[in-house]
């Protein structure tokens, strides 16, 4: 078995850490804001296309390989053995479950087409018909459909869409538990945290619940809310500079709480902040520059008086300077 730091790739480093923290604490893996994972986890629960028998074959296969190699860890005193096991299991859930996602594919002929990722830089995607998406990063695009009058994908994360307008075709996304649908307009769909927010800049698109139980339209300049539980709040006007600051490498708040902000940064950087709950209530207003983590937690600790210690390389304190 591999130390985590013979994974060659950085992105998959990170990931394995991440995985191994979530182990370690006894968390559901289905609670990390990680799409990649998200995909794995999706997968798995996802028959179309596969029968359950094989479904099931596979995932015992990986099951079976954890299992052998936790075994045949060595063991050199009760902590070592831990952190051992940590960071086997969390590379081993990694590596097979992404050369699994191969198999899958073979077996789904309906499997969505994976148009773009972006991992931690902004990603520019131009599409077919002449449109182009702008990827935040740690987000993913897939392609569900195709036909004459319809195209639709899929967003797990957040981008900005600038849709070519083409009266004859419906151009529809679907995120979280939202579906957003559009002849030609720009706007701006964020899936995180259990939720879907979308924000038009400019034209006009139908939103709904996955399941169209509930439909309204956006104007330009308003955004919509659907939960988890998959209610559609009524639109309400927001600050377009504010949302889309993130492209260019900013976030933008006014009268935002503590906590919006700090998981608006986990999210961008892929990390875990925690503070005490009387830091997280507070409202700021002001930006923050997205280019680089350290000066990003920097500039915010001094706005708010004290400063973020490291726990590890993925998850941040903020300790108040009395």
């Amino acid at each position: 078995m591999k130390k985590t730091s013979d994974i060659p790739d950085p992105e998959n480093r990170d990931l394995a850490q991440k995985i191994g923290d979530q182990l370690e604490r006894g968390k559901p893996l289905s609670e990390l804001e990680e799409p990649r994972l998200k995909n794995l986890l999706a997968m798995r629960e996802n028959t179309s296309g596969i029968s359950p028998i094989q479904r099931e074959r596979l995932w015992k296969s990986i099951s079976s390989e954890i299992e052998n190699k936790q075994q045949s860890l060595p063991v050199n005193g009760q902590n070592s053995l831990q952190s051992i096991r940590k960071w086997a299991i969390a590379a081993i859930i990694l590596i097979i479950s992404m050369g699994t996602l191969v198999t899958l594919q073979y077996f789904r002929s309906d499997s969505p087409s994976l148009i773009a990722s972006s991992y931690s830089d902004i990603e520019f995607v131009s599409l077919d018909d002449g449109s182009t998406v702008t990827l935040r990063p740690n987000s993913n695009l897939y392609l569900l459909s195709e036909e004459a009058e319809t195209v639709r994908y899929r967003l797990e994360g957040e981008a900005f869409f600038d849709i070519r307008n083409l009266p004859e075709r419906t151009f529809a996304v679907e995120a979280g538990n939202g579906l957003v649908e559009v002849l030609g307009t720009q706007f701006n769909i964020r899936e995180w945290g259990g939720q879907t927010e979308v924000f038009l800049k400019e034209g006009s698109v139908q939103l709904s619940d996955i399941e169209k139980r509930e439909l309204l339209t956006l104007v330009a300049g308003q955004r919509a809310v659907i939960s988890a539980d998959m209610d559609l709040s009524e639109p309400i006007s927001a600050n377009s500079d504010e949302v889309t600051a993130w492209m260019e490498h900013q976030l933008l708040f006014q009268n935002r709480t503590t906590d919006e902000i700090f998981r608006e940064l986990e999210h961008h950087f892929q990390i875990r902040i925690t503070a005490p709950d009387t830091i997280l209530q507070e409202r700021l207003g002001g930006s923050v520059s997205l280019e680089e983590l350290h000066t990003s937690l920097q500039d915010l600790g001094i706005v708010l008086g004290g400063r973020f210690d490291a726990l590890n390389q993925n998850r941040y304190e903020f300790v108040p300077i009395e």
